[in-house]
């Protein structure tokens, strides 16, 4: 279900001219890769990252997003230079949810 999941997100992600996604599923992971296209500032990236954080945070807490924490999936969304050097990355569980 999980990999479904995966690949009708990828099919309805838009990528842009900032960058591309890429979505898969490994066990009870839900993988989300992030790549610039460009180069980019990743001081003012990194100053907006705890914020980018919540709201990713607070979509998988909202009560109308049940299917992931039923099924205990972790979401870790990791991102990527144009280069391909690993930026930074982060991840959101069921238990990031206080309200469940």
């Amino acid at each position: 279900m999980l990999k479904a999941f995966a690949r009708d997100t990828e099919n309805d992600l838009n990528n842009n001219e900032l960058w591309d996604v890429s979505v898969r599923a490994e066990g009870r992971s839900l993988l989300f890769s992030n790549r610039f296209r460009k180069p980019m500032d990743t001081n003012y990236f990194n100053s907006r990252l705890n914020g980018l954080q919540k709201i990713m945070r607070d979509a998988y807490c909202a009560e109308d997003n049940w299917l992931l924490r039923r099924l205990k999936a972790t979401e870790t969304f990791t991102y990527y230079s144009p280069d391909g050097e690993r930026l930074t990355g982060f991840s959101i569980a069921p238990a990031d949810c206080s309200q469940w």
